[in-house]
């Protein structure tokens, strides 16, 4: 999956915006993407999270400044701030302190990355079809 259609992919579901219901993403993410498009999406989710990590770790060691939540919620935090789009990310990206305010004013959701459909959604999907269409 390319950047470009990562980046259309998350501003298609609107994350903070028009929802953050990330049951009905998931649904309607189940009928769009195929099982690769979703591993992919997965990937390139974490990859994005680790950068914005790894901006928010320089700017701590470089401040000596900590935001002060534990693994769990810089995760969600993360996920999030990717949510909302490629400008919010590019902006966290460069100004870590952003990620800090947003943490202090708790203005973060959980979790974007739970949106994002693994094998078993669609394991499920298929075994619930299946199940519902028996006669």
């Amino acid at each position: 999956m390319t950047n470009k259609r990562f980046w259309a992919i998350v501003e298609q579901i609107g994350w903070g915006t028009k929802t953050i219901d990330y049951e009905a993403i998931k649904a309607e993410l189940l009928e769009v993407l195929s099982v690769t498009e979703a591993k992919e999406m997965q990937n390139k989710l974490h990859e994005k999270e680790e950068m914005i990590r790894n901006s928010l770790e320089s700017w701590e060691e470089d401040t000596g400044r900590n935001i002060g939540l534990g693994n769990d919620n810089i995760m969600d935090i993360c996920a999030h701030i990717v949510g909302l789009g490629k400008r919010e990310w590019e902006a966290a990206i460069k100004n870590p302190k952003i990620i800090r305010d947003r943490a202090r004013a708790n203005d973060f959701e959980e979790s974007f990355s739970y949106a994002i459909p693994y094998d078993e959604d669609f394991d499920a999907r298929l075994t619930s079809y299946y199940c519902d269409n028996r006669s």
